[in-house]
């Protein structure tokens, strides 16, 4: 079952239970966008409306769902796992510094994503640029994604009572909702 459910506003509404099911559905999604932008530079004829459309959705993605997902980790997740399983430490400290590395390519996505909006008839004009953006952070994600998924998806279920579990899962519940005001 997937984890979020797609609001109308971009936002993603916790559906699973599981804390590491719902924050692999946002890696599969950011996966996702980036790739479908990255392959509109492999597609000479990609619309402009093609364009437009994956830019809105990175968009929105970038600019919502993935500052939601960054604070689950920063602030419900990682600190509850330092307590727990402090020899992961260095995993940890490594992720939140490749969060400050993931802005640098973040925002000139954003930037690029926002003047395909503004201005849809140059989308197709900007396919390929978007596609080099895009890449760039598939390329600068694919690390760090790994890393969460291999070491601290599996410590959460592995080091982290149900309470716990469950604190975090409503500690994520809340932030999307503070949206939806």
């Amino acid at each position: 079952m997937s984890s979020f459910a797609s609001e109308s506003g971009g936002a993603a509404v916790p559906r699973s239970e599981d804390v590491p099911e719902a924050l692999l559905d946002c890696h599969a999604r950011l996966r996702q966008l980036t790739g479908r932008a990255t392959a509109l530079g492999a597609s000479p004829g990609a619309t402009a409306e093609a364009v437009r459309e994956v830019a809105e959705k990175l968009y929105r993605y970038l600019t919502v769902s993935l500052p939601l997902h960054e604070e689950d980790e920063e602030t419900s997740l990682f600190p509850r796992l330092l307590r727990h399983a402090p020899e992961l430490a260095p995993t940890l400290a490594a992720l939140r510094a490749d969060h400050q590395v993931q802005a640098q390519r973040v925002a000139p996505l954003v930037s690029l994503c926002q003047r395909v909006q503004r201005a849809p008839e140059q989308a197709a004009a900007l396919a390929g640029t978007l596609a080099a953006a895009a890449q760039a952070l598939q390329d600068v994600f694919q690390t760090h994604l790994v890393s969460e998924e291999r070491d601290v998806f599996p410590a959460v279920r592995g080091v982290l009572a149900d309470e716990a579990r469950a604190e975090i899962r409503e500690e994520m519940r809340a932030r999307r909702s503070r949206l939806s005001r």
